[in-house]
């Protein structure tokens, strides 16, 4: 029997991590903000900000406009931009109240330039993302059968691409009385795993596309824990433009999962 400290402990996590989620998506730097994606071809290209040039070794490099500040400092010369990749943080650019960044990391792969407005309208209008009240029944303690090494997987993204993670263990849990499996990835870095899944309720009840789960990492023999409870949805399903991860065949349960957040 789970003891009263333990489930108000769960409950108060739980509730955190849901009001840390809200804040994100009110911040100046949440999903909402995302307004243009902007690909980037070989040679010129003429941005609001200036003309934004990819050079044939690889560096990108920007004539700036007037007015155009980075971190918060006037340039007029020609300047070489920092591309948001794998452990960098990208240079950004003002102008005008909107934000610019080039990442190497968007849809379908190549060079974008992806345009932050603070004022957008979707910011301004969100009023919190709905949730399925707390179920503790619904933290499971899964079998972990890892991956050693882990291996390469392709899991595929919104915008139609794949893209190449880590697959690190796989999950072996019941529910309603029918064994289920997922597949757990983890990051560059191998610190953080994560969950793609889908289930039933999707489309109805819940983003259609699937949610993501971020377990904790057991030790070694130990059960992975599942909490569906902090299950989150996907930035796609808050903003079409960001290409985001969502599950593959091998992880689709066959059980609706109604705990976590419901669609936007």
């Amino acid at each position: 029997m789970v003891a009263d400290s333990d489930l108000e402990a769960h409950r108060a996590r739980v509730e955190a991590f849901r009001r840390r989620r809200d804040a994100r998506y009110r911040s100046e730097d949440g999903w909402l903000t995302f307004v243009d994606r902007i690909a980037l071809e070989p040679g010129d290209n003429p941005l609001p900000i200036g003309t934004m040039v990819v050079a044939p070794d690889g560096r990108v490099l920007l004539r700036p406009t007037a007015g155009v500040t980075r971190r918060g400092q006037p340039i007029s010369d020609e300047v070489a931009v920092l591309v948001e990749e794998r452990g960098v943080t990208p240079d950004r650019f003002e102008l005008a109240g909107r934000r610019y960044e080039v990442t190497s990391r968007g849809a379908g792969g190549g060079l974008n330039v992806r345009v932050r407005d603070p004022d957008a309208p979707a910011r301004h209008a969100f009023r919190g993302i709905p949730a399925y009240p707390f179920d503790p029944a619904w933290r499971i303690a899964a079998r972990c059968e890892r991956i050693d090494p882990p291996q390469p997987d392709l899991v595929p993204r919104s915008d139609g691409s794949d893209a190449e993670a880590q697959w690190v263990a796989t999950a072996h849990f019941e529910l309603a009385g029918a064994p289920q499996t997922l597949r757990l990835y983890a990051d560059e870095s191998l610190t953080r795993w994560f969950m793609p899944f889908s289930d039933p309720s999707n489309g109805e009840e819940t983003y259609g596309a699937g949610r993501l789960v971020d377990p904790e990492i057991p030790p070694p023999g130990e059960p992975v824990v599942l909490d569906f409870n902090l299950a989150y949805n996907l930035p796609c399903a808050f903003n079409e433009l960001v290409a985001c991860p969502i599950p593959s065949r091998h992880n689709r349960l066959t059980v609706p999962v109604r705990a976590g957040e419901r669609a936007p």
